[in-house]
């Protein structure tokens, strides 16, 4: 009876043992789930100085990443864009809270729209020792792969045809111009996101796609947010600094280029014929450079940011019609 007893106390002490280790790993594991539109993401990036010793760094395009707060929230972007950019859809990391993770995921994003497949939130869970971050995605897993090589390859032909002689206000000017010619505005998507956000609840797949750079550049179908994406795609990948701005109360978005290091507004949505009038065309729908290289003086006759963070945009030497010498 006595061994019963000691047997009896020896696996209870087991048992014990192994809930309490239990407990330690799994007893404090949390799911959280971060959504947000990427206006309220671009509008709420934290606001700091930015770092002195990102300046022609080989983070000098990434403007988000400059505000970040933090070391930690840096080196958490870091970890993230390596991650994603080979091809992984969870992301393990450690010792991070969920502001910390919010504020370098949004800061990614915004930095790094070629990045198409993500959308703006994801779901976190883990323990105290390990967290799993699992960005929500605008189309299905298996499909990312041969959608970036599409991506990839329509990005590389756009480049390759620049001349190498042209500077920044070229490159620029090209891009500008090929995007309006090529893509045509999505009405649908915007009826869709207007209805979505006036109900609160969320848009097709389909207009996730026109909300992005892929779908102004490859399905050549987009709103303003896909034509914006698609500028600062394409200017990144010349080395050109491109950021985007939010505003008219969340309605928009537009881009401020940097022209050898100068910034300048543009807004590619509004220079194209389907958002002017037919007056405003001359009746024969072509293309506009009205919104082409302004300063904020200029842009903010009609365009109410809400970014934070922006540079002072001045400048007038790189204006369009001071440029081609060309009356409005």
């Amino acid at each position: 009876m006595k061994q019963n007893t000691n047997l009896v106390s020896k696996l209870f002490g087991l048992f014990l043992f192994v809930a309490i280790v239990f407990l330690i790993s799994f007893g404090n594991r949390s799911v959280v789930s971060y959504a947000n539109t990427k206006e309220e993401s671009i509008k709420n990036l934290p606001i700091k100085t930015m770092k002195e010793e990102e300046a022609g760094s080989k983070h000098s395009l990434e403007h988000a990443r400059s505000y970040l707060s933090s070391k930690e929230e840096r080196t958490l972007y870091d970890k993230l864009y390596r991650g994603l950019k080979n091809g992984k859809i969870e992301i393990e990391i450690t010792n991070y809270g969920n502001e910390i993770i919010k504020n370098s995921f949004d800061a990614l994003l915004y930095d790094h729209p070629e990045m198409f497949w993500l959308i703006n939130g994801f779901d976190c869970y883990g323990n105290a020792c390990s967290t799993t971050i699992s960005p929500l995605l605008s189309v299905d897993e298996d499909q990312i792969p041969v959608l970036r090589r599409i991506f990839n390859r329509k990005v590389a032909k756009i480049l390759s045809e620049m001349d190498p002689a042209w500077d920044d206000y070229q490159k620029v000017l090209y891009f500008h111009d090929y995007i309006v010619n090529h893509c045509v505005y999505d009405l649908d998507a915007e009826h869709e996101i207007e209805e979505a956000r006036d109900e609160g609840f969320l848009v097709s797949d389909r207009v996730f796609i026109s909300a992005n750079a892929f779908g102004c550049l490859v399905n050549q179908l987009a709103v303003c947010e896909g034509y914006s994406e698609a500028m600062q795609v394409l200017c990144n990948a010349a080395g050109i600094k491109c950021i985007m701005v939010a505003g008219n109360g969340g309605t928009h978005e537009w881009n401020i280029v940097y022209l050898d290091g100068v910034p300048y507004q543009i807004d590619l949505t509004w220079d194209d014929p389907v958002q002017a009038t037919q007056e405003e065309t001359n009746s024969h729908q072509e293309l506009l450079h009205d919104y082409c290289f302004l300063t904020d003086e200029e842009m903010y006759e009609d365009h109410d940011p809400e970014t934070e963070n922006l540079p002072v945009c001045n400048h007038k030497e790189n204006s369009y019609y001071i440029r081609e010498q060309k009356n409005r």
